[in-house]
């Protein structure tokens, strides 16, 4: 969304211009495209093909697509925000005129189901079976993704429907979460993949906006480089989108 012509009015930058304590920082994320490539041959086409028509479809559609990264011009975006108190907004300032991220935004971008997330929508069945023929620890977490991609190297004679149940596993691990190799998908999201319908209905664009928006919101800059969670790449498609409506 870009901002009336008619009204120059808009709130403070948060960093004074050129002042911005992450503009001498390198911004990182954990959110590749790349990363999930490997699903085509690991689980077979067939799986592919059943992902990319799932909900969360539309990363293999980037994948596909050879999106380009550019992480210089996201950067760009976040040292010249806006000063909001709407903590599910950002607002940032190109070519003198403020341009507004938010839910409405991300769902344009991404097609994602973003209605409210409700306590009944989360799947509370067992997930211990299907760990334990994933080789995964049987405890109260989710899996990492370097165990996933091992889950690949022998799950290959699987029923197409378990191959795609690790490949939302995948999914959700790099695209929704965007988390470090070492972390765990947050064992109530992983749990959804073992209720197919329940999955498919589930708000994972509102949980990948909430992420996205609170990484940014509490950039730490105690380091030399920063980094950013979940589908950073709206971001980029959001800034491209508004210099068009801009130019």
């Amino acid at each position: 969304m870009v901002s009336s012509r008619t009204d120059p009015k808009y709130p403070p930058r948060l960093y004074e211009e050129g002042k911005s304590p992450l503009q001498h920082r390198s911004m990182n994320h954990y959110c590749f495209v790349s990363k999930i490539e490997s699903m085509k041959e690991g689980l077979g086409v067939d799986a592919w093909d059943e992902l990319k028509k799932s909900c969360l479809g539309v990363f293999i559609k980037f994948d596909e697509l050879e999106y380009t990264w550019a992480a210089s011009k996201v950067h760009y975006i976040l040292t010249h925000q806006l000063r909001v108190k709407n903590c599910h907004e950002i607002w940032s300032l190109m070519y003198g005129r403020p341009i507004r991220f938010s839910l409405n935004e991300f769902v344009h971008i991404t097609g994602l189901y973003c209605d409210p997330i409700y306590p009944l929508d989360n799947y509370d069945g067992d997930h211990y079976e299907f760990w334990k023929e994933m080789k995964l620890p049987t405890t109260s977490d989710g899996p990492k993704y370097c165990e996933l991609l091992k889950v690949m190297d022998f799950c290959k004679t699987w029923s197409l429907e378990k191959r795609v149940m690790v490949g939302k596993l995948i999914l959700l691990f790099v695209e929704v979460n965007g988390i470090s190799h070492s972390s765990r998908v947050p064992v109530s999201g992983a749990k959804q993949v073992l209720d197919p319908i329940g999955f498919e209905k589930h708000p994972w664009g509102r949980v990948a906006f909430t992420i996205l928006v609170d990484s940014v919101k509490i950039v730490a800059y105690d380091n030399d480089s920063y980094t950013i969670c979940e589908c950073v790449h709206a971001l980029l498609i959001w800034l491209y989108a508004n210099v068009c409506m801009l130019c």
